[in-house]
């Protein structure tokens, strides 16, 4: 199911087959895989490629899963960044973000998830929205409380290991968002 739908100053949108067909758009993505990766957060968050034959595997591969919504700005069709959603228990969505920090600090994450709020309650029967976050990322931590998420719980995380093959240990914290 494709998706699509506006705010004031962002289109977000499922991302189309034809989009790693792109040269705009694979050098945007990698402009964005290496803003990810180069990130003091990186190590909370899954691992990106940022060699030129990943991010083309990456390209072809983010428009065959719905679950990912690209971020671009109105002005100029950008690609900033993209969120993550998918149901995960009947009426519950799970969010996830990610925006080029050449972008960041300018409201756009809130802005494409409070639209996704909009567009999931009046249009897949979502009725709360659930979010994870380190408890370190601070800036994500600080954008959750913007949009009115509660703490719900804290658990041990890991998603990447060290130069000695160790699970990097973080505390993350699980949020919720209802109407």
């Amino acid at each position: 199911m494709s998706i699509e739908f506006k705010s004031e100053r962002l289109n977000i949108r499922s991302m189309d087959s034809n989009d790693w067909k792109s040269q705009r758009f694979v050098n945007e993505l990698k402009d964005f895989l290496i803003s990810k990766e180069t990130s003091q957060y990186a190590v909370y968050d899954g691992w990106y490629p940022t060699d030129d034959s990943g991010i083309m595997r990456m390209a072809e591969w983010m428009p065959r899963d719905n679950d990912f919504l690209a971020v671009r700005l109105l002005s100029d069709d950008t690609f900033i960044g993209y969120i993550f959603h998918k149901i995960r228990e009947p009426k519950k969505l799970s969010l996830g973000y990610a925006i080029n920090s050449a972008y960041q600090n300018k409201g756009y994450g809130s802005e494409a998830c409070r639209a996704l709020f909009d567009y999931a309650f009046k249009n897949m029967g979502v009725e709360c929205v659930e979010a994870g976050t380190a408890n370190a990322n601070t800036p994500s931590v600080r954008m959750l409380e913007k949009l009115n998420f509660r703490k719900m719980s804290e658990r041990t995380q890991s998603h990447r290991k060290d130069e000695h093959g160790n699970p990097i240990e973080f505390i993350e914290s699980l949020y919720l968002y209802t109407r």
